[in-house]
């Protein structure tokens, strides 16, 4: 009798959350992983971020979540505004946004920090 093959537990959508927030660490960004729940709006994406100067919002889903009407208000608001926001289904669809950021956005000389030189006690 043959062994049947098993398949590994889907990810859930913590675990992928967890693997995009590693990941931006390593690349040096700042984030901050949104909680969602009271005194937060409706929408706000998973988690948001700065990377190389670049504004990047990412709405965390498993492969078959669903991305409400207000999530996809507040990417596109995002957006919008130039920065960059998208839905990410595993750490490979934010390395695929990320990485080509990171190529082409130099980021900027850290001698020329704009609110130095506002505030010289900064």
């Amino acid at each position: 009798m043959r062994k049947q093959a098993t398949s590994l537990p889907a990810l859930t959508e913590r675990d992928i959350t967890g693997q995009i927030v590693d990941y931006l660490h390593v690349r040096g960004a700042w984030l901050l992983k949104t909680r969602g729940g009271l005194g937060q709006r409706r929408g706000v994406p998973d988690i948001v971020c700065c990377i190389r100067g670049l504004f990047v919002a990412i709405e965390v889903k498993r492969h078959k979540g669903v991305v409400t009407a207000w999530q996809r208000e507040e990417l596109t608001k995002i957006d919008l505004a130039d920065g960059v926001a998208f839905v990410a289904r595993s750490l490979e669809d934010v390395m695929a946004v990320v990485e080509p950021l990171i190529e082409v956005h130099p980021g900027r000389n850290r001698e020329g920090r704009p609110w130095e030189r506002l505030n010289p006690n900064v």
